[in-house]
């Protein structure tokens, strides 16, 4: 028998208030949106489209992106002598001219070197194609997945944008922030990008993959691009990012690993080493000794 304590007691009371309160608004809020409905289909000309032909739009629209989600903190005044502080999420799109499956299939098409440097004259120096050095972090812009001007288009673009989106993480501080939060549809996700960079060796991504367990949430996840910047011959870190993401079923027309050399990113990729990490992810056995 288990004894509740009066907080128990009092938490439990709370959250059966909650669940009330939430049964009795859902009648009323599926109405409003009812209501809202119908009336922006007889006052906009876009809204009253079919339904099939406004999810292309939306996917044209807010869908297939690149979307890095980036950590800010929100403040918030809430007495006249104490501020709040809320971590939140902001979702800016890639800046990189190609997508990582561009960068991964254009350099073996063409020929890594010979393309790379090529594409890389169009870029300011010191950053080049496929290594995410021009998506730095901007503090002053927030932005969300999908513009919250109409409730309509809203909540009918929203799953797209979370089904048909790379979520692209070169930072393992805004990995972890990005996998805690209470009130993203993780099961909607089906792609992720994660750029490892040498330089910056830090142990978030061991946290946030291996420790805490929280990536298991992504129960659609078809597609992975892994990006190592500035790797070195023996890379363990990529290996151990791998044997994370085991444990879904991934599709191998769906993932791609580029490495990048860290003497001169320029001279090429280090195809050993993609060849080994897809060869990791994909067989069930430990090749972990061949590194």
């Amino acid at each position: 028998m288990t004894l509740k304590t009066p907080l128990a007691e009092d938490r439990s009371a709370q959250e059966a208030v909650h669940e009330q309160q939430h049964e009795t608004l859902k009648p009323r809020l599926t109405r409003e949106r009812g209501t809202i409905q119908d009336r922006n289909a007889r006052r906009s000309p876009l809204l009253r489209l079919p339904a099939e032909l406004r999810e292309q739009i939306w996917l044209y629209a807010f869908g297939s992106r690149a979307i890095h989600p980036r950590l800010y903190y929100a403040y918030a005044q809430t007495t006249n002598t104490r501020t709040t502080m809320r971590l939140c999420c902001s979702f800016a799109s890639c800046k990189e001219l190609f997508t990582d499956e561009e960068v991964n299939r254009q350099a073996i098409v063409v020929g890594s070197k010979r393309w790379m440097i090529a594409k890389t004259q169009a870029l300011s120096t010191g950053t080049f194609i496929g290594s995410h050095s021009s998506c730095a972090k901007n503090s002053e812009m927030i932005y969300t997945i999908v513009p919250g001007v109409c409730k309509q288009i809203y909540y009918e673009a929203v799953p797209i944008a979370w089904k048909t989106c790379t979520f692209t993480f070169d930072s393992d501080i805004d990995f972890q922030h990005f996998f805690k939060s209470s009130i993203i549809p993780f099961d909607l996700i089906t792609k992720l990008s994660i750029v490892l960079n040498n330089k910056k060796r830090r142990l978030g991504w061991q946290i946030g993959l291996e420790k805490s367990g929280l990536i298991a949430q992504l129960e659609s996840l078809k597609g992975l691009n892994i990006v190592q910047v500035h790797a070195y011959g023996r890379t363990p870190s990529v290996m151990h990012l791998a044997d994370s993401f085991k444990q879904f079923r991934l599709r191998e027309d769906q993932v791609t690993v580029t490495a990048y050399p860290f003497s001169n990113p320029h001279e090429g990729r280090m195809s050993d080493l993609e060849e080994r990490v897809r060869e990791h992810l994909f067989n069930t056995k430990d090749v972990q000794q061949r590194i």
